[in-house]
């Protein structure tokens, strides 16, 4: 969720709104000014942010994650690796990759915070290897996300992926 779709949404519920993904402190920050508007931030935000695949953390989202953790936000870190181009092509390769990205932001947020609240995020993809794009319909996706979950679990953190997808041309029942 970017920034602006963020600034729609908020007035539009009094639920708790995941995102938006940032990528720099200062977004951070804008999107706690932003949720202060209809109430206190960590009641109705939580922020997450995208490591680059594979295995990097550049500085200016190293600094975003140390300022979520400041703010004390709720954090959730969603690396999207692309299992057959930016992770190992096999699910439990790219499932390993995914949780030492995940891990990385979150001794990051954990280090600047300690018993800061966080997710544990996942966006495995997997690539079509004809084509190399990214493929969403495949029951693939759904064992990635039932390992993350398990992952996350394992760890005693809640945790959030994708639900089921389809990769249909075609509106079908």
């Amino acid at each position: 969720m970017s920034l602006a779709m963020y600034r729609h949404a908020l007035p539009c519920t009094i639920k708790p709104l995941q995102g938006p993904g940032v990528q720099y402190a200062a977004e951070a920050r804008y999107a706690v000014k932003m949720a202060e508007v209809i109430g206190g931030p960590g009641e109705v935000l939580s922020l997450s942010l995208s490591p680059v695949s594979p295995l990097n953390l550049p500085e200016h989202e190293a600094e975003a994650i140390m300022e979520i953790a400041r703010l004390g936000i709720t954090f959730g870190p969603l690396p999207c690796p692309t299992a057959g181009t930016t992770a190992p092509f096999s699910i439990a390769g790219a499932l390993a990759q995914q949780n030492a990205e995940v891990l990385i932001a979150l001794v990051l947020a954990e280090l600047v915070n300690p018993g800061l609240p966080i997710i544990y995020c996942g966006r495995l993809a997997m690539m079509e290897p004809r084509t190399g794009i990214s493929v969403w319909g495949g029951v693939e996706l759904d064992l990635a996300s039932a390992g993350t979950v398990q992952i996350g679990h394992r760890y005693g953190l809640p945790v959030n992926v994708y639900g089921f997808s389809t990769n249909s041309h075609t509106l079908d029942l």
